[in-house]
């Protein structure tokens, strides 16, 4: 009789952790917005982190002496280059080149993701001379406004217009950080950080 017992208790149990478990596999289903959201929490973090590495690699080697004119941001291998003038080698900045999160960007054929490093002016930071900056194309919609209400306060994306490469909007006016959509590339979301203002 208290065989049986036991045996009763134990299926109780494997009753009530089955159920458990069910019910923890439908939450995650329904609520897969919240793994997304810490995903893109952690992403955005990512890329705002890595942008700011880069910019204190390039003050450091500016307070070195050499002229912003002169500093190389080529990835390795081709750091190697004249090594004292490359931000991302030991002897120039320092800085470790890190591949994008491929939870960051958009990988389906439609861009072709990756770091560049770009001049371009933005209204009221620095002169209206070019600002060297760093950019990040075919960021996700999601990682976009995470950046930006980490940034700003707000997950909105301004629609900015471009000349080629050059940022010509009020929109991002004073941002030294943002991420934004190109008017003539809807659905293409681009995160820039001002490295040096001019």
């Amino acid at each position: 009789m208290n065989q049986n017992g036991n045996a009763l208790f134990l299926i109780l149990i494997a009753v009530v952790l089955f159920a458990a478990l069910s019910y923890a596999i439908t939450q995650s289903d329904r609520g897969g917005g919240n793994v997304s959201s810490e995903t893109n929490a952690i992403a955005s973090t990512t890329i705002v982190q890595y942008a700011s590495a880069v910019a204190s690699g390039v003050t450091r080697m500016q307070l070195r002496g050499i002229s912003l004119d002169d500093i190389e941001f080529d990835e390795p291998p081709d750091s190697e280059n004249e090594p004292n003038k490359q931000v991302f080698h030991p002897l120039g900045g320092g800085v470790a080149w890190q591949n994008v999160d491929p939870n960051a960007v958009v990988q389906d054929g439609s861009t072709t993701p990756g770091w560049s490093f770009k001049e371009s002016p933005i209204e009221n930071v620095g002169t209206s001379e070019s600002d060297e900056m760093i950019r990040l194309y075919g960021v996700r919609k999601g990682v976009c406004e995470e950046i930006n209400k980490r940034l700003t306060g707000s997950k909105d994306i301004p629609v900015v217009t471009t000349v080629g490469s050059e940022i010509q909007d009020s929109d991002v006016a004073g941002l030294l950080s943002a991420c934004y959509e190109p008017e003539d590339t809807p659905g293409v979301y681009v995160y820039y950080s001002v490295l040096v203002p001019r």
